[in-house]
């Protein structure tokens, strides 16, 4: 069983990982749901489709999820 402290680390690295990953992105707005994806797809989100992974993360349509941009920006 995991222990606040354990979850606290967890949380910590997350964010140390993402925000690697931040500068992929050029606008805040597929930043925030691409971080919260990938907190749905490491959480006890059932089943992983994207209807089930959008209501997690509290959108009501998996349209922001299917058109996340490339950091190419197509």
């Amino acid at each position: 069983m995991e222990t606040l402290c354990d979850v606290e680390l967890w949380a910590e690295w997350f964010e140390d990982f993402f925000a690697s990953l931040a500068s992929l992105f050029c606008r805040v707005e597929p930043r925030r749901t691409a971080r919260a994806y990938l907190k749905a797809l490491l959480g006890p989100v059932e089943r992983k489709n994207s209807w089930q992974v959008s209501a997690y993360i509290g959108e009501t349509a998996p349209d922001k999820l299917s058109k996340l941009p490339c950091s190419t920006g197509e």
